[in-house]
């Protein structure tokens, strides 16, 4: 006779432990010293507005570069939360490739107010995808650090994409008025 056994709780609709936050606060903080080396490197006093282009340009290029290192995993994992990915598996493919893009932007300073706004739009869109996920409790690799570092889509994926549209929303509050 076999033995019934309780399902194990997944990751992604248990709390969020702290540990599970380490790879992501690791990308964070090293992302956060290169800014600040910049910062630095630049004639003049500090300026938050070019630290936080620095800040958020590296992290996406980080981002992006963890997605293409496992392309596929990621496709696999984004189109089973994002809501234009699960209808659209080409948007998937071309989602590290508009991190780049925005990442480009705002260490070069292009554009700023359009780097800005797409960067809130692109973030926060995400995010709506990630918190529905993990209120349907979907057990899936984080899409971002996924494999690599074996991190599952959690609370700590869902605050990344928030703290990046929030950055990108103060940039653009403390851009206008310098126009």
């Amino acid at each position: 006779m076999a033995t019934m056994t309780k399902p194990p709780v997944s990751p992604a609709a248990s709390p969020a432990r702290l540990q599970d936050g380490i790879p992501l606060l690791a990308v964070i903080m090293l992302t956060a010293l290169a800014a600040s080396a910049k910062q630095w490197a630049y004639p003049g006093p500090w300026e938050m507005l070019g630290w936080l282009h620095d800040f958020v340009g590296l992290l996406l290029l980080l981002m992006a570069m963890f997605k293409v290192f496992d392309l596929d995993n990621f496709v696999s994992n984004f189109t089973r939360f994002d809501f234009l990915g699960r209808h659209l598996r080409l948007y998937a493919y071309l989602y590290p490739a508009l991190e780049v893009v925005l990442g480009i932007g705002l260490l070069s300073h292009y554009q700023p107010e359009i780097m800005y706004i797409a960067t809130a739009t692109l973030l926060s869109f995400s995010a709506l995808g990630i918190c529905d996920a993990l209120i349907r409790g979907l057990d899936i690799g984080c899409p971002h650090l996924g494999r690599l570092l074996g991190v599952r889509l959690s609370l700590f994926t869902l605050l990344e994409e928030v703290a990046i549209a929030l950055l990108a929303l103060m940039m653009l509050v403390i851009y206008l008025p310098s126009v």
